[in-house]
């Protein structure tokens, strides 16, 4: 304890953890569960290997005590950046564990497309008219862009949503408003002939 507040004193959060996680070790051959909490809701806080201490805190915290638990974790997950560097795969991987969809799909929608497509396969039985939207709207917006990047999320896109309920009708559409109003991108033309509409 005294070395944490030295080193807290001293502004080295690397010491700090390091004495946090030995005084976690010593709580827990001592099976003291009220200082195991403790410490691992510190160790969470502050930014550092949260799955570890996620994981920690649940199996430590008594089944009628989880809830509240829950609640703290999420509100003190640490977003790097403010969601800037993507999706927070954790509180994502919270949501399905918990079965927590519409958060999922409103953490994943904050985030766009590409978060939607990496949980569909949690998503879509829920939510598939949604999420058909969703990529409709994505495509729209990636077939104005003139970038080779573009061309293939368009086309990736495309394929995928033919599997939907519906999609196969609107990708039809799409690839036949595509070939008119964009004719003059062979780059496109080329990644449209994957689709196969």
């Amino acid at each position: 304890n005294k070395g944490i507040k030295i080193a807290e004193k001293k502004n080295v959060p690397g010491i700090v953890r390091s004495w946090k996680e030995s005084l976690l070790s010593i709580y827990e051959r001592l099976d003291n569960r009220e200082k195991i909490i403790e410490i691992s809701k510190e160790m969470f806080t502050s930014g550092w290997e949260q799955k570890k201490y996620y994981h920690a805190l649940k199996k430590i915290t008594p089944k009628e005590e989880w809830d509240k638990m829950l609640e703290w974790i999420l509100k003190n997950i640490y977003d790097i950046g403010g969601g800037y560097f993507g999706i927070n795969e954790l509180k994502a991987d919270i949501f399905v564990e918990q079965e927590r969809w519409s958060d999922l799909l409103q953490l994943c929608r904050k985030d766009g497309v590409p978060s939607i497509m990496k949980y569909e396969k949690w998503l879509r039985p829920r939510y598939e008219k949604e999420i058909l939207a969703d990529y409709l709207r994505y495509v729209q917006q990636q077939a104005t862009i003139t970038d080779k990047e573009a061309y293939r999320s368009v086309a990736d896109t495309l394929i995928r949503m033919k599997s939907f309920n519906g999609g196969m009708a609107i990708v039809k559409q799409l690839m036949s408003a595509y070939r008119q109003t964009y004719k003059r991108r062979p780059n496109m033309m080329k990644e449209l002939d994957r689709v196969k509409a």
